[in-house]
């Protein structure tokens, strides 16, 4: 199985919650986005959620981001629209 595919079925599945936040920003991180800890994780659309994130390890900056979970495609979520870099 591909990594993207098993961190997405631990995001979708019964997994703790700190499990789901941890798959959540891997699978952003490996799509070169920054997120060094999951503020919140919510649906945001048919197999799509916003995650929320911290993006520094000194716990500065933030940043929100549309994970769709079919695909592991990452887009920024810049004023509540969608960008993709």
């Amino acid at each position: 199985m591909k990594p993207k595919l098993i961190l997405m079925i631990l995001l979708l599945s019964n997994a703790s919650a700190n499990t789901r936040k941890e798959s959540a920003a891997i699978i952003i991180n490996a799509n070169g986005y920054l997120c060094a800890t999951v503020i919140s994780i919510i649906p945001f659309g048919p197999n799509t959620k916003r995650v929320e994130c911290i993006i520094n390890t000194d716990r500065t900056g933030r940043a929100s981001y549309k994970l769709n979970t079919n695909s592991g495609k990452v887009s920024i979520i810049i004023n509540n629209e969608e960008t993709s870099f």
